[in-house]
């Protein structure tokens, strides 16, 4: 009976076969998640482009994006696109489990054209349909870029000692807010750090020397139905580089501890492990597709 239980378990999980590479990308096209294309073969460096999926063909995929290229400059360029899927669709419709949800989709292609659509003057990239996929994330912590609307406000203290309660850190270095701007900007963010950006900032021998040092970190996104994700979290500043010329500041944090509230709304701080900020990854997984900024024609 052991061992008929054991083959049929077996069988069970046998019969679970993985999605086609046409069924994840009819997905990413369903759900409009954001598509990474990563540029390889190429003697000069190129960042990676950020797109959305505007059409599925037979032997092509359609990528639409913001940043504009000039026309055919693209063409032939080997490439990889990846991206991710809402890990409850990968879950209960695909059947996979929890650590492949986890997993983004990686696919090698190449881009057959690109141009600017004249109407909505953005930059449509046509690839070849790839034929196979791997699933695999890229980065230990995967790393979004946030666009308008989905930060509603960021707090940064560039030195300081750990106050018994986030709240009692008193006025931070740079801020910002979403209905005004101010000096900071957020880069990108991930469970395990982000990277921000400080402009029209004066000289100072204190933005010198932030390599190594702690910094104390607040962040507030936005969530559908005027919900929001706070995250106070104590940051080690991997690398802090400061421009004279430009009056700019740029910092890259790795998060290292963070406030989390207990059933009594008592509070303390806890150590970052292996996963992240569990809010902020949490969001990235749950509410960023759903905030992110879709193009105009796109439904």
């Amino acid at each position: 009976m052991l061992f008929f239980n054991r083959f049929r378990h077996a069988l069970g999980h046998m019969a679970v076969k993985k999605p086609s590479v046409g069924t994840v990308l009819d997905a990413a096209f369903a759900h409009q998640v954001c598509v990474e294309v990563i540029f390889i073969n190429r003697n000069r460096q190129m960042d990676n482009v950020y797109c959305r999926i505007r059409k599925v063909r037979r032997a092509s995929v359609l990528l639409v994006c913001s940043v504009n290229f000039l026309p055919d400059a693209l063409n032939g360029e080997q490439c990889l696109i990846h991206f991710n899927l809402p890990r409850a669709l990968l879950v209960h419709t695909f059947k996979m489990s929890t650590v492949e949800a986890r997993q983004g989709f990686l696919c090698k292609t190449h881009i057959i054209h690109n141009h600017v659509d004249p109407e909505s003057r953005q930059c449509e990239i046509e690839i070849s349909r790839p034929e196979a996929y791997v699933q695999r994330e890229l980065r230990k912590h995967e790393r979004i870029f946030p666009s308008p609307g989905m930060v509603r406000s960021v707090d940064l203290w560039l030195r300081g000692r750990l106050p018994a309660h986030w709240r009692d850190l008193g006025a931070p270095d740079f801020v910002f807010r979403e209905d005004s701007p101010g000096q900071l900007r957020l880069v990108n963010i991930s469970a395990g750090g982000a990277r921000l950006e400080m402009g029209d900032v004066d000289e100072a021998d204190r933005y010198h020397r932030l390599t190594g040092t702690q910094m104390l970190l607040c962040v507030v996104l936005n969530r559908p139905g005027r919900k929001r994700c706070v995250a106070p979290v104590v940051c080690q500043c991997v690398e802090g580089l400061y421009s004279a010329t430009m009056r700019r500041l740029a910092l890259r944090l790795r998060f290292m501890q963070v406030w989390l509230t207990d059933s009594d709304g008592q509070g303390a701080w806890a150590r970052v492990g292996d996963e992240g900020v569990q809010p902020i990854s949490d969001w990235i997984a749950d509410d960023y597709s759903l905030l992110a900024e879709k193009p105009a024609h796109l439904p």
